[in-house]
């Protein structure tokens, strides 16, 4: 149909297989009834391109146009996930509406495909991002992309037709924007093993606190005392973690279901 709107040599062939049924529409009639929605859909894919500083410098009506044929809009469900760690690259995304969640996978854990990749979490993207250039020697991703909790709206080209593209201003920007935002492997280790302990915390806080309710609702009576150790804490692993749950969670006075 671009052909027919643009008055161009269509850019691919038809070949009908046996059984298939066609409706022939006239070139004229098409273009008076769907002439002005293509354009409007090319032009809006036109202003959503130039938004980024990537394309908005010396890039031509044709460049933009090119790329505008490939754009495409997707919508995601909140906790759908965009792609994932160690995926073959396909597409890049250009983030229009609502946030996404990124995990980024240890480089040396990515290599081995026979462990569990580490993923660290990273800040949150919100509109305007771009995301997906990110791969191995191996075109495999580095991350794994999920939508927020009110879902998200991006705009996806094909990694292939974007890393061919023949500007050269472009590709300096996009250098100089991974550039900027890696993350050096010492940090993201570091991160991933104190998100670890902030999880193992968590666990061990929820589980404390589940066995104080479940008691108070079953005895009714005091629990603790001022200075009294938790019965889970004698055997506890995490001495350091029972020592801050017993500070947060267990005040000095006595417990009692009211």
């Amino acid at each position: 149909e671009l052909g027919l709107v643009r008055k161009q040599p269509r850019s691919a062939s038809i070949v009908a297989t046996p059984g298939t049924c066609l409706l022939q529409v006239r070139a004229s009639d098409y273009n008076r009834i769907m002439k002005f929605q293509i354009k409007g859909d090319t032009d809006a894919k036109q202003s959503f391109i130039l938004g980024y500083d990537l394309f908005s410098d010396n890039c031509s009506r044709a460049d933009i146009q090119r790329l505008a044929d490939k754009l495409l809009f997707v919508q995601y469900k909140p906790g759908d996930v965009l792609y994932r760690a160690q995926e073959r690259s396909r597409h890049v995304y250009f983030l229009k509406k609502g946030s996404v969640h990124v995990d980024r996978a240890l480089s040396a854990e990515a290599k081995d495909r026979s462990e569990p990749v580490k993923l660290v979490r990273l800040q949150d993207l919100t509109r305007g991002a771009l995301f997906g250039f990110r791969v191995d020697s191996r075109e495999m991703t580095l991350e794994t992309v999920t939508a927020g909790e009110h879902g998200v709206e991006v705009g996806k080209l094909p990694r292939h037709d974007l890393l061919h593209f023949e500007h050269a201003l472009f590709h300096r920007k996009l250098e100089e924007h991974l550039y900027a935002t890696t993350i050096p492997e010492e940090k993201l280790r570091e991160m991933y093993k104190e998100q670890v302990r902030a999880k193992r915390w968590k666990a061990y806080r929820d589980k404390v606190v589940g066995g104080v309710i479940e008691q108070l609702e079953r005895d009714r009576e005091p629990l603790f005392v001022p200075g009294g150790i938790a019965p889970s804490e004698r055997n506890s692993k995490y001495p350091h973690i029972a020592q801050r749950a017993r500070e947060e969670l267990l005040p000095p006075m006595t417990m009692r279901l009211k």
